[in-house]
């Protein structure tokens, strides 16, 4: 047992996307990064399209598979709502059986979805350990690989979209496509290079494919999540309503243009660094598509000075 490989195992994380990314995942990229770890193995289970949340942070993936995931349940904080005990006992059981006898266990890390703790932001990322947590992501090197490829020739500064909405869910902004128009057929605008970053079918496509869009060029070497980390790093702005892609601009510390009611939340909670921030409150998501347009400039304007 001794002379064993160390390891530590991570997850699974059941819920949101952002729960898993801000408020869990650099929680393990600084214990990564601590020189107790030098020589244990990092295994991470989680969906495997967030495999690059961890990406070359992780020495294996293992991909989490639940039935009825994206159908039946309700991804809710830390939790998948109504999905019972036993299969997640089930999921956390059979992940260590996997590598028991490879590894000697030294850790097992994921969130306590007990009582209340599952809907927690502060069980990873609290006063006590926050100058231990790291957002240095490290997506797979296949996501940097296929972005160079596919921006290659073009250097206009690019602008990623943001345009999350989802089916049943009051907090969707409906003027996404007569946003696109105006985008572009602004002279200005031209100057930019418009990335659509979310994820089907949680997103709206532009109908016409008038810019890039990570749904269009994502494959089985890369994911969603890696390319839209790769992709934010390399733009000048995040533009969209309030969801997941802004925070993750912000923990980037790439300017974001937001817009949402939970001003809070999304300007200073979800933004450790500080990160240059234009909030439009917008409590019933009706602000009109030309408003946005304007305070979009505003902000380039503002930026390019």
């Amino acid at each position: 047992m001794d002379n064993m490989p160390k390891a530590v195992l991570i997850g699974p994380v059941l819920g949101e996307l952002y729960w898993e990314l801000g408020r869990f995942a650099p929680y393990i990229i600084g214990k990564r990064k601590n020189e107790y770890y030098r020589d244990v193995k990092f295994i991470v289970i989680t969906r495997s399209d967030r495999f690059d949340i961890y990406g070359n942070h992780a020495d294996i993936l293992v991909p989490l598979e639940i039935e009825g995931d994206n159908s039946t349940y309700i991804q809710d904080c830390f939790k998948l709502t109504n999905f019972p005990d036993s299969e997640h006992n089930k999921i956390v059981f059979s992940f260590h059986h996997k590598f028991m006898d490879k590894y000697k266990i030294i850790e097992s890390i994921r969130p306590n979805l007990s009582g209340d703790n599952f809907a927690s932001k502060k069980q990873f990322i609290n006063d006590k350990n926050k100058q231990f947590i790291s957002y240095e992501y490290s997506p797979r090197t296949s996501n940097k690989l296929l972005l160079d490829k596919v921006l290659s020739g073009d250097n206009r500064p690019i602008i990623v979209l943001a345009p999350r909405y989802r089916k049943h869910m009051e907090r969707n902004w409906n003027q996404w496509v007569e946003l696109y128009d105006a985008l572009s057929e602004d002279r200005m605008l031209k100057n930019f290079k418009f990335v659509i970053c979310g994820k089907d079918p949680d997103y709206v496509p532009d109908p016409k494919r008038r810019f890039l869009d990570i749904n269009h060029i994502v494959n089985n070497e890369t994911s969603h999540i890696g390319l839209s980390i790769e992709l934010i790093k390399r733009s000048i702005l995040t533009i969209g309503s309030q969801s997941a892609i802004p925070n993750i601009s912000l923990l980037l510390k790439i300017p974001v243009m937001e817009w949402g009611h939970q001003r809070q939340i999304h300007t200073v909670d979800n933004n450790p660094f500080n990160t240059t921030i234009r909030f439009i409150d917008d409590i019933t998501y009706d602000k009109g598509y030309a408003k946005i347009l304007y305070e979009l400039k505003t902000q380039l304007e503002r930026q390019m000075i």
